[in-house]
């Protein structure tokens, strides 16, 4: 399967983003989605 990085963007902003890896990927919020969300997989950022 082919994976590429990809953004999420939540009411306009860029909340997280889609890395991809030999294992699979990994979602890192950034710190405008950490505040929007107040934390890890809450709101915007999941």
């Amino acid at each position: 399967m082919e994976c590429k990085e990809c953004k999420i963007v939540c009411d306009g902003k860029e909340v997280a983003i889609i890395k991809c890896g030999e294992r699979g990927f990994s979602v890192e919020c950034t710190e405008e989605g950490k505040e929007m969300c107040g934390g890890f997989m809450k709101g915007c950022c999941k």
